[in-house]
């Protein structure tokens, strides 16, 4: 019987812009969240080369009823994130330039050296979601080689954020607006689904507007979608950034949508929060002690990142588990 490998290619945007679209290997990169796949379609086959504990298979075969199965060689690889089918037609959505330019944001392109300077965010336009965020002098050396690369970098200003949203799209269609967390570098650390998310009444309109002119900017891709955009202010007004990127895969958000939708529906809210693994104290039985059902870790122990999930219909309780969690596992990180 052909056996189908599913990998989860978190390395897309790289293969992506460099054309590299054949000689997939199971890798670290690869290896970080793949139990997502099982997760999501428990009936899929990993391909992948990492060794699960039998503690952490038992834990995946309560949780979905099924058992994991992984394989080593596959008949045929098939890509979880994203296919690389169109890879001009995905290399023009994914690109923050081609974007910025559409939208004509307010930001400015730099070729050069010279045109680095203190106070401005600087973005790498074929980076990893939520990465290629850059400062000047901070990271002087990450964006001198960029630039002697040929890359053309984006320049904007520094902007006062309160609020990091994401819409999550398939086949053309909106699917669900849903809050994002990042840290002072702009790095990914979690996602909140909620029954009744909604933008302030002042932004609401600017972001349907928008909205509109992205649907129509890449009406010719059908697939799974997001829009990054968030909220800030400036002389205390509310302002809306529309877009900061497209990602033409399944994203972090993707997997906390589909993961209230198949396991936890009943709950109004569901936080997925990924941890820098420096605890050595968590495991499910501890978790389940303390918490309950209402928060789980779905990473194996020996991750590199540890992912959660923690629900509730209270949104204070949510914020006040969060806050326990992060006190008894994390208070010296």
């Amino acid at each position: 019987m052909e056996t189908i490998g599913w990998i989860f290619n978190g390395d897309y945007e790289d293969r992506l812009f460099s054309n590299r679209f054949t000689n997939i290997q199971s890798t670290k990169v690869t290896q970080e969240f793949e139990y997502f796949i099982h997760l999501l379609n428990p009936d899929y086959t990993i391909f992948s080369t990492k060794t699960y504990s039998q503690k952490y298979r038992e834990f995946l075969k309560e949780f979905t009823g099924f058992d994991l199965k992984l394989t080593t060689k596959p008949n045929q690889i098939a890509n979880w994130c994203a296919e690389y089918d169109q890879p001009i037609l995905r290399q023009k959505l994914q690109n923050k330039n081609n974007l910025a330019a559409f939208l004509k944001l307010d930001v400015r392109y730099i070729k050069s050296k010279d045109e680095l300077e203190e106070g401005y965010l600087y973005k790498y336009p074929k980076s990893l979601s939520g990465g290629g965020h850059y400062f000047y002098p901070r990271n002087e050396k990450k964006l001198l080689g960029l630039l002697s690369l040929g890359e053309t970098l984006i320049k904007e200003k520094v902007y006062k954020r309160y609020l990091d949203f994401s819409t999550l799209i398939e086949n053309g269609k909106v699917i669900k607006k849903y809050k994002n967390f990042i840290d002072d570098y702009f790095q990914y650390k979690g996602t909140l689904i909620e029954d009744n998310f909604k933008l302030d009444d002042e932004i609401e309109q600017d972001y349907e507007k928008c909205l509109k002119l992205i649907l129509d900017y890449s009406s010719d891709y059908k697939g799974v979608m997001s829009i990054d955009s968030f909220c800030y202010l400036e002389k205390s007004k509310k302002y809306l950034y529309p877009a900061c990127e497209l990602n033409i895969r399944k994203t972090m958000g993707y997997v906390a949508f589909q993961l209230k939708e198949k396991y936890f529906k009943e709950y109004s809210f569901l936080k997925l929060l990924l941890m820098r693994n420096q605890s050595g104290e968590v495991s499910q039985s501890n978790l389940q002690k303390k918490f309950g059902d209402k928060v789980v870790m779905l990473s194996p122990t020996t991750n590199r990142f540890l992912v959660f999930i923690i629900v509730s219909n209270d949104k204070e309780e949510l914020i006040s588990l969060e806050n326990k969690l992060r006190a008894t596992f994390f208070q010296s990180i």
